[in-house]
């Protein structure tokens, strides 16, 4: 859709601008994800945590992705780092990685680590 578009464009000149913006970075990840763009969301969200190893979010944005995608051991390591650099601040996007982290390891029928 032409939002779509306009927002990807957005993120892109935000990032010529300034290209250690984390929070750009993870935009512009979740906006090739919406419109199925895997690959390029990846790369986003790869740039997203080299720019901030510590992001928790960024973490848990890759962990999706991975999830969506069935890489779930790939998933399960970015809910764990996700999990621990969780702040306060960053509560949902913890209990949202013990979730899925658990849906994962059902998923590779690894059982006693869903718990």
């Amino acid at each position: 859709s032409r939002c779509r578009i306009v927002a990807h464009e957005s993120f892109v000149k935000s990032l010529e601008l300034d290209a250690t913006s984390r929070e750009t970075w993870l935009n512009l990840g979740q906006a090739a994800r919406d419109r199925g763009d895997a690959d390029a969301a990846k790369r986003a969200f790869m740039r997203c945590i080299a720019t901030d190893p510590a992001f928790c979010r960024g973490h848990h944005a890759l962990g999706l992705l991975m999830y969506g995608t069935g890489d779930f051991l790939k998933a399960t390591a970015s809910f764990k780092r996700c999990v621990a650099l969780a702040q306060k601040e960053d509560a949902d996007a913890a209990v949202g990685a013990l979730y899925y982290a658990g849906l994962c390891w059902s998923a590779l029928g690894v059982f006693e680590k869903a718990e």
